[in-house]
């Protein structure tokens, strides 16, 4: 077994250890506004990819359903027998990142909700990141329309 610190070695430590936390908090406290600038407009410009291809798909005969609010979207396509399908992409409960998650259809209720697992921040997240998920969503909508009485 080792020998314990000394008194003062021990507190010279801890002293250490809370001006390290001490700096951490003002860190995050410092880049606080910027990630909620960043959420603000990655969910805008969501928005507008959103809207871009709701108009695409009335054109088709398809309704897709955009809700959105400062700190999130959701989009929605409901299947001829009403089962939806949704994308959200939300600021997480921590306030730093982005959340994107989906709904599916499930033959027993309720539905499966699942997200990517993925944190997203301004080093990882693009438009791409959403509309590669949105053409996800309708892509696998089309596919589970046949089991679903079609499109809305």
């Amino acid at each position: 077994m080792s020998e314990p610190a000394s008194f003062d070695d021990f507190f010279a430590k801890v002293d250490a250890t809370l001006a390290e936390q001490k700096a951490d908090a003002a860190e995050a406290e410092a880049a606080a506004p910027a990630k909620a600038a960043f959420i603000e407009q990655a969910v805008k410009d969501a928005a507008a990819i959103a809207e871009t291809y709701k108009a695409q798909l009335a054109t088709r005969g398809i309704t897709m359903q955009v809700s959105t609010g400062a700190t999130g979207i959701g989009v929605t396509l409901v299947h001829g027998n009403g089962r939806k399908r949704a994308l959200h992409m939300n600021k997480a409960i921590s306030g730093d990142h982005l959340e994107i998650s989906s709904v599916q259809p499930n033959r027993e209720k309720p539905d499966f909700r699942s997200t990517d697992g993925v944190s997203y921040r301004q080093g990882n997240y693009s438009d791409a990141v959403f509309s590669e998920k949105l053409q996800k969503l309708i892509n696998d909508h089309l596919f589970e329309a046949r089991h679903h009485d079609g499109v809305r």
